[in-house]
């Protein structure tokens, strides 16, 4: 099974294209949202609830922004 990353996926857009995603293909998808003014939780909530088989196991939301700084700690020095 392929897997998917799917950024923004509680806006508008992102939203609609997880739900064809998910009913159209058998991929996993991973999607990393950072919630800011276009992001929207209950649309997530609302693809979860119209279609809880397909999403259960297929579907892993990350909060992040991907602007963030990475971790500076090196554990290969």
């Amino acid at each position: 099974m392929k897997n998917i990353l799917l950024t923004g996926a509680a806006g508008f857009v992102g939203h609609h294209i997880l739900e064809k995603i998910i009913t159209v293909t058998d991929y996993n998808v991973v999607c990393i949202d950072r919630l800011d003014f276009a992001g929207n939780l209950n649309r997530l909530a609302e693809i979860k609830e119209l279609y809880p088989e397909l999403s259960k196991n297929r579907v892993k939301v990350i909060y992040h922004d991907l602007k963030a700084e990475f971790n500076p700690y090196r554990d290969w020095e």
